[in-house]
């Protein structure tokens, strides 16, 4: 099940959601007041056609989708260093309750895009 503040992030998180090439496989939500979970097949519908629907989805990446970003950002594809980078950064008792989808957003979110979540305003702001 996904976390409703992972969705919330997410949606507000543009520089995330403008990254968005639909692929098979892929989770996205829509709607606004009932959020429905999707998922991405190919078959039933062509990645053109997604293209043109990425206006009114929503795409949930997948923990490796966000490591991916990661890696990019630092130029790197040595997973281990970014684990390491990881623990350090949630070693902290106000993120031991957070789920590690929710964790890993709120990572790449400060790390790459040195933006943090305002749980009050339901936003991203600049750190």
């Amino acid at each position: 099940m996904i976390d409703e503040m992972f969705i919330k992030m997410v949606c507000a998180a543009t520089e995330i959601q403008d990254m968005w090439k639909p692929k098979e496989g892929d989770l996205h939500v829509y709607g606004d007041e009932e959020r429905v979970i999707g998922l991405t097949k190919v078959g039933a519908v062509t990645v053109l056609n997604l293209e043109g629907l990425k206006d009114n989805l929503t795409w949930c990446p997948r923990i490796e989708d966000l490591i991916e970003m990661y890696l990019k950002h630092v130029k790197s594809h040595y997973v281990v260093p970014l684990l390491a980078q990881l623990v350090n950064w949630a070693d902290n008792p106000q993120r031991y309750h957070l789920d590690l989808n929710t964790m890993m957003i709120l990572f790449v979110m400060e790390t790459c895009y040195n933006k943090k979540w305002d749980t009050n305003k339901e936003k991203w702001e600049m750190i």
